[in-house]
């Protein structure tokens, strides 16, 4: 796509995702974050972002090799490690790496919403409308900045962030009702509300992130970088 046909976009919207890579038995794929069984060895972890116009039609994807975090480091971190490894090693350096100037970047779990401190543009996080959401981020492991090759030099920032939820209804009802949550940044949950509804006739936001996990398991399968 040249760009005059990028420019002619009303809206251009990123979606960020992160992917655990595992193996079982032989098989290598790709699931989202946190999604393991308990039979499933985690091999890594692999950042994807995808552009997309209003019509969902794609724009730019871009995905990070593997971090690989140690089992020594995995126990040190716990629970905070999808969200550094999910922000600082994959997340901010997705977005920075962009030709596209997307006007909304949409996110699958809610510690990627952390990467609003790189960017201006709104940031939301997506879900069905029927699943349970933690409205607080109280218990949401501290951020920081972390080496892209190697989990050390730790710096705790603590970000504190409220959230702000909204049921969003698909206006021509060719979808289920689906519900975000953003910082509580003035302007921003409006204007992330007012784009999701344009671009919902067309395609449903959640469905973008199906297509990362399937390129990703392509990709983890056919090119042994990624395994």
């Amino acid at each position: 796509m040249d760009n005059q046909d990028r420019n002619r976009n009303k809206y251009m919207l990123a979606f960020l995702s992160l992917c655990e890579t595992l193996s079982r038995d032989g098989y290598i794929g790709a699931i989202p974050a946190g999604a393991r069984g308990l039979n499933e060895r985690s091999t890594g972890y692999i950042g994807a972002i995808l552009v997309t116009d209003e019509r969902g039609v794609p724009q730019e994807f871009r995905c990070t090799y593997p971090v690989k975090p140690t089992m020594v480091q995995r126990v040190l971190y716990g629970d905070s490690l999808k969200s550094y490894i999910g922000v600082e090693l994959c997340g901010i350096p997705l977005i920075n790496s962009l030709q596209s100037s997307p006007s909304l970047f949409v996110v699958s779990e809610e510690f990627l919403l952390d990467v609003k401190k790189a960017i201006s543009y709104p940031v939301i996080c997506v879900y069905k409308a029927g699943d349970v959401i933690d409205l607080s981020l109280s218990d949401m492991p501290e951020v920081g900045f972390v080496s892209r090759t190697h989990l050390d030099s730790i710096v705790p920032e603590n970000q504190g962030l409220a959230l702000k939820k909204e049921k969003i209804n698909c206006p021509n009802g060719r979808f289920q009702p689906i519900a975000i949550s953003s910082p509580n940044i003035e302007g921003d949950i409006a204007d992330a509300k007012k784009i999701i509804e344009d671009v919902f006739q067309y395609f449903n936001p959640l469905e973008p992130f199906e297509r990362i996990l399937k390129a990703i398991e392509i990709i983890t399968r056919q090119d042994k970088r990624f395994q």
